[in-house]
C-alpha cells in the first residue's frame, strides 16, 4: 500500500486564481437547493468536500455570507465560481468543474434537497427531501420523479 496522497489542481475561468485539495474528496453529490441554483444560475451544482487543511488557494477570492451554514468564494478577477467553506466544520466544498481537468474523482453519493429540483435526474443515485440523517436531515428519499419514499440515510 502506497502512502503517496493524489493531489489535484483547478483554476477559475480566467486562471487568476488556483486551488489544490490533497487526496480524495469525503463525500460528493449534488444539490437542488434555491440558494445554490442561484449563486450558480444553473438548475443544480455538483459537489464535493474536502477537509479545510487539505484546500490550498493562491490568488485573491470574494466571499459571500449570505446563508448561516456557507461562505462561497469567487475569483475576484473574473467572478469563477470556486468553492464553499463550510462554517464551524473545518471542511471545504470544491465545485467538480474546477478540479475536472486534474482527474479528481467525482463519484455522487446522493442528491440533496431534490424536493425544490426544477428538472428530474435520473440516474439511478438516491434523492434526499433535504439531506441524509447522518448529515444533519431528514433521511427522507423521494422518486426520481418526485414521489416520497421514505426514510433511508
Amino acid at each position: 500500500m502506497s502512502d503517496e496522497t493524489n493531489t489535484y489542481t483547478g483554476q477559475c475561468y480566467c486562471g487568476a486564481t488556483k486551488v489544490s485539495v490533497e487526496g480524495d474528496p469525503m463525500v460528493s453529490g449534488f444539490c437542488h437547493c434555491a440558494s445554490c441554483r442561484s449563486f450558480h444560475g444553473a438548475p443544480f451544482i455538483g459537489w464535493s468536500v474536502w477537509p479545510s487543511d487539505k484546500v490550498h488557494v493562491t490568488g485573491q477570492m470574494n466571499k459571500t455570507d449570505k446563508v448561516d451554514h456557507l461562505a462561497r468564494a469567487t475569483c475576484a478577477k473574473c467572478g469563477g465560481k470556486m468553492m464553499g467553506i463550510i462554517k464551524g466544520a473545518d471542511m471545504t466544498v470544491v465545485f467538480p468543474n474546477v478540479l475536472a481537468a486534474s482527474g479528481a474523482p467525482f463519484h455522487p453519493a446522493w442528491h440533496q434537497f431534490y424536493a425544490e429540483r426544477v428538472i428530474d435526474i435520473v440516474d439511478g443515485v438516491s434523492k434526499f427531501i433535504d439531506k441524509p440523517a447522518d448529515h444533519g436531515g431528514s433521511g427522507e428519499t423521494l422518486s426520481e420523479t418526485g414521489e416520497a419514499l421514505g426514510a433511508t440515510g
